[in-house]
């Protein structure tokens, strides 16, 4: 079985539907080695090799996603002589001579259209439903998730497997190995002290206000916290209490939750929330926003708070903050749910879905 997948979000973004693919596609190559093949296609021109050898990487730059998607890939897909196509960021083609496989990770655009451009909620509405209608197979990153494609797409959940994403195995906690490394990597970039961590926080959805809010209610309490907030973008100054730190690397995030008191999860919407689980393997205690699918991802294991509700989120954050046994008892509860979650069993289930689509193709081809 050769595999086309779309990787062009490892060259894109390092947010969200980027670090899903990252670590479910380097899962699969080891899992196809030697067996099946896997054709990685990519949006760029850029040269760098993100896979080892014996995954084909393959460049379809085309200037408008629609292009890229509805005409680049099935070209792609033809010429590699692929045998199925996984789409891992919501959308597949509407028509192709391969069968395909279609992630979903959210239904933002519909749930939420004022959450991004208007030009890319018009192009999500119009081709995740295209998707769904076509696909051989569909997934879902959360059983959420699942339930939102039959709100917002049309398709019954129980036609849609969720595949949860595993931890990438460098999220892990403090040793004193690495302590004085982390404790280097987070003073380059000026967090001391006691701070509250938020990961991507100046997205619109992220709850980067709440958050603020809440800290700046501990604050006015007579807590020395502040707020340490990293993702890309950002204002160009930061309220009192608050400490933008922008985009970080991956060595610098782990420091960043094996230092945190406490990680503030205040999104008002997410497919799944991998901070959730990014935080709880690096040993860091976690208060999160209920509602979505940060419930699922918590799994038991976080402080959760109702949506919008700032003076809650702040009570949360001072209970974890001066009570060490709760802390103590977050942090023992995130490493367990984090256990069972691995990119491995992510890969494994995909590589089934690509399978049954190959198969179901060849029955109805037989007919």
């Amino acid at each position: 079985m050769r595999i086309g997948a779309d990787a062009s979000y490892l060259r894109w973004d390092s947010q969200g539907i980027a670090r899903y693919l990252d670590g479910l596609l380097h899962a699969l190559e080891v899992q196809v080695a030697g067996s099946d093949e896997l054709v990685v296609l990519y949006n760029s021109m850029a040269r760098r090799r993100l896979f080892g050898e014996t995954v084909r990487e393959a460049r379809v730059r085309l200037p408008k996603a629609t292009l890229y998607n509805q005409v680049g890939i099935p070209a792609a897909l033809r010429w590699h002589a692929c045998d199925v196509y996984l789409g891992g960021g919501n959308v597949v083609p509407a028509w192709s001579a391969v069968p395909s496989v279609v992630i979903i990770h959210d239904c933002k655009a519909f749930r939420e259209p004022e959450a991004d451009t208007p030009g890319w909620t018009r192009y999500y509405r119009r081709w995740q439903r295209a998707s769904v209608r076509v696909a051989a197979r569909v997934l879902a990153v959360s059983w959420f998730t699942a339930r939102e494609c039959e709100r917002w797409l049309g398709i019954p959940s129980d036609e849609v497997r969720v595949v949860h994403p595993g931890v990438d195995e460098r999220f892990g906690p403090e040793t004193p190995q690495t302590a004085p490394r982390d404790a280097e990597l987070r003073d380059a970039i000026g967090v001391r002290g006691r701070y509250i961590l938020q990961v991507g926080a100046f997205a619109r959805q992220k709850g980067g206000a709440l958050a603020a809010g809440a800290v700046a209610g501990l604050r006015a309490q007579g807590e020395s916290t502040i707020l340490v907030r990293c993702g890309s973008g950002g204002p160009e100054r930061e309220r009192a209490g608050c400490l933008g730190v922008g985009y970080v690397d991956d060595d610098t995030l782990v420091a960043l939750y094996r230092g945190a008191s406490v990680t503030c999860v205040a999104s008002g919407h997410e497919g799944f929330g991998l901070p959730v689980i990014e935080a709880m393997a690096c040993g860091s205690p976690v208060v999160c926003v209920s509602g979505t699918a940060l419930d699922e991802a918590a799994g038991g294991a976080a402080v959760t708070v109702a949506p919008d509700n700032a003076s809650g989120l702040r009570d949360s954050l001072h209970r974890v903050l001066t009570d060490p046994a709760e802390a103590a008892r977050l942090r023992s509860a995130g490493f367990a749910r984090v256990r069972p979650l691995s990119w491995a069993k992510a890969a494994e289930a995909v590589r089934e879905e690509l399978a049954a689509a190959v198969a179901l193709r060849s029955r109805r081809s037989a007919h």
